[in-house]
């Protein structure tokens, strides 16, 4: 397993999908900005409203 995906599946976890749910929402559902910051907040360990945001985002995404 190669770093970038211990870490799709890391946050796929965090955010309680499958990896393969979170890859086809991240890449295609999202634009780039909001990848960004989904990607970024999950590994924020301080600020739990920023995780939040990023899961909200993230459920806004795939239902699009």
């Amino acid at each position: 397993m190669g770093l970038y995906d211990f870490m799709d599946a890391a946050i796929a976890e965090d955010l309680g999908v499958d990896v393969e749910v979170y890859v086809e929402v991240i890449e295609n559902k999202c634009t780039h900005w909001e990848a960004t910051f989904i990607i970024g907040a999950m590994f924020d360990e301080e600020r739990e409203d920023r995780k939040l945001r990023a899961k909200n985002l993230f459920m806004e995404c795939q239902s699009r």
